[in-house]
């Protein structure tokens, strides 16, 4: 029997229909193997935002660390879509959160085509974990106004 604090952090759009399906999952998982899960809440995004004039609030990311799991929605409102000199941005927050939190791999459900199965020997798994490495999110960079990439490709 396993006892554990899961935050959910639902933010923006989808990821409250998402967060909400995804705590239904958890209950089920825990009536089936006799867990028991404590949820709590936090805000991130827009939402904190509009609550609080920050992406990411001090007691949303200290209500992280102490937890066991976060179940996290996503960030976004079409607000800041066409408005590229918005000071504070709903993906500030996300930013943060993972900087903070050391967060740099998702790991998302994918539909994989039979046409594409034997195009790559790691399509899969590329496709399923996907690395989000420290240096392509906070490498200082002195140029303005250029395209570049800091991932090594091989």
């Amino acid at each position: 029997m396993a006892n554990k604090n899961i935050l959910i952090v639902p933010g923006d759009g989808i990821g409250q229909e998402v967060t909400a399906v995804g705590k239904k999952v958890l209950d089920k998982i825990a009536e089936k193997f006799h867990h028991e899960f404590t949820y709590d809440e936090a805000l991130i995004g827009h939402v904190a935002i509009e609550a609080t004039g920050n992406p990411l609030p001090d007691e949303s990311l200290e209500k992280m660390r102490k937890s066991d799991a976060v179940l996290f929605g996503a960030v976004g409102h079409p607000k800041y879509d066409n408005d590229p000199s918005a000071k504070v941005r709903p993906e500030q927050g996300l930013l943060k959160m993972r900087k903070e939190l050391g967060l740099y791999a998702n790991i998302r459900p994918i539909k994989l085509f039979d046409e594409l199965l034997g195009a790559s020997q790691w399509i899969k798994f590329y496709l399923l974990l996907m690395m989000l490495l420290a240096i392509a999110y906070y490498k200082k960079r002195k140029e303005k106004h250029i395209a570049c990439s800091a991932m090594q490709y091989f």
